[in-house]
């Protein structure tokens, strides 16, 4: 039984953020829109409790992607991954 005060929520495994650069690297450009929902679409989420979650994501060194807004994060992490290149 779920703790009401440790709720669980969703997490994609691997990290959505993740696959979806794993994608690009592996087609050699940019995806699409579409590519990135299908992707979303298509990627394992596990309900985890809030404070596992919150460890995974420590450990990813950043905040995977919102599945409601992963066009427009996508897009900004792409471009964080070229200023760190």
């Amino acid at each position: 039984m779920a703790n009401p005060e440790d709720p669980l929520v969703p997490v994609f495994v691997p990290g959505l953020g993740e696959m979806l650069l794993e994608e690009e690297a592996a087609r050699g450009r940019a995806l699409t829109e579409r590519e990135v929902l299908a992707i979303r679409d298509q990627t394992t989420i596990v309900m985890v409790p809030a404070s596992q979650a919150r460890k995974m994501e420590q450990s990813r060194g950043r905040p995977d992607l919102d599945p409601e807004d992963c066009w427009r994060q996508y897009q900004e992490l792409r471009k964080s991954m070229k200023r760190s290149s």
